[in-house]
């Protein structure tokens, strides 16, 4: 289960930035929204 591995914040981090120039501004702050819901999620898993 890669979800449970410490590094795998790292990954999030690397495709969020992906995603961040694809997306436009006024979906960002949704996007962070739910970054935080999923790495809350994360660190409880």
């Amino acid at each position: 289960m890669e979800s449970q591995e410490p590094g795998n914040k790292q990954v999030t981090q690397k495709t969020y930035t992906k995603a961040k120039t694809k997306i436009p501004k006024g979906l960002l702050k949704k996007g962070m929204k739910l970054l935080t819901r999923v790495s809350k999620l994360l660190d409880i898993v």
